[in-house]
């Protein structure tokens, strides 16, 4: 099922397709073909079945799976489309490659880096991001150059990054 015209995930969807051609043309042979399909069929509320991803819909929910696991999801909370991330207990290559390409197409820059057996998150890379830890991040309020990340410094089970 996908979204309506009055939905307002939709807003997130707008000029999704053309942000994600320019970074596809901005990388080049870097971006891995299957991520881009599933991100892009994610933006745009489409349901999508690749060889290891699954994007799903319903009427409150989009949800990309890698293996089956959901590793990033878009919701409405509050009047604010949010995306939350969670490596569901794999912090694989695969699976930071899939949650950075859901920010690159959405704030321009990758969010997440493993350094030292570790997975950081935020531009400054300042936030340690546990296993099974979720990130939420606000559509309505999140800037990776403005929000001050030393007050998530200790990692919590749930990150609500305004």
């Amino acid at each position: 099922m996908g979204a309506t015209a009055s939905d307002p995930r939709q807003k997130t969807a707008a000029g999704s397709s053309e942000r994600v051609r320019e970074i596809r043309r901005r990388l080049g042979r870097q971006v891995r073909h299957e991520t881009w399909n599933a991100v892009n069929a994610f933006l745009q509320n489409k349901q999508i079945q690749l060889p290891r991803t699954v994007v799903t819909v319903d009427p409150v929910m989009t949800t990309i799976h890698l293996h089956g696991y959901p590793i990033v999801r878009k919701t409405i909370e509050a009047g604010d489309t949010v995306i939350k991330f969670n490596m569901c207990g794999w912090p694989t290559t695969t699976t930071l490659d899939r949650m950075n390409a859901v920010c690159e197409t959405l704030w321009g820059e990758k969010l997440f880096r493993r350094q030292k057996g570790k997975v950081w998150f935020g531009p400054g890379f300042l936030c340690e991001m546990g296993d099974h830890q979720t990130i939420t991040l606000s559509m309505k309020h999140f800037n990776p150059r403005t929000t001050d990340y030393d007050r998530y410094q200790a990692a919590a089970p749930t990150t609500n990054i305004a």
